[in-house]
């Protein structure tokens, strides 16, 4: 089985820390939010779909500062300012996400 990599600047991405990065940063809003200080939000499947559009965003959020920082920070010190910058980036993002579901839901009609 083969895999493939991002590389930006010929040097490759690790795309797992961001990832998990955004799921455990995800999960603790969900919990303090969703599921009233606990993991409720998870039996119902229909919950899913936030989720996911949070951690896409927190995650596109720590990929585009990664890519900016990437070229001077490298080891450690990258992934903690990957980390550091990149959790307020990504919730940004989410909410651009969020709000162009939104408009794709005026367009088209969707309930």
């Amino acid at each position: 089985m083969t895999t493939r990599a991002l590389y930006y600047n010929n040097k490759q991405l690790n795309l797992v820390t961001p990832l998990a990065v955004s799921v455990v940063v995800v999960m603790f809003l969900f919990f303090i939010n969703e599921g009233a200080y606990n993991f409720e939000w998870m039996l119902k499947p229909w919950n899913y779909y936030p989720f996911a559009v949070y951690v896409s965003g927190f995650m596109l959020g720590q990929l585009i500062v990664a890519s900016f920082l990437f070229k001077k920070l490298n080891g450690l010190v990258g992934t903690v300012a990957v980390f550091l910058l990149g959790v307020p980036a990504g919730a940004v993002m989410s909410f651009v996400l969020i709000c162009f579901i939104g408009v794709l839901s005026l367009i088209f009609g969707w309930t």
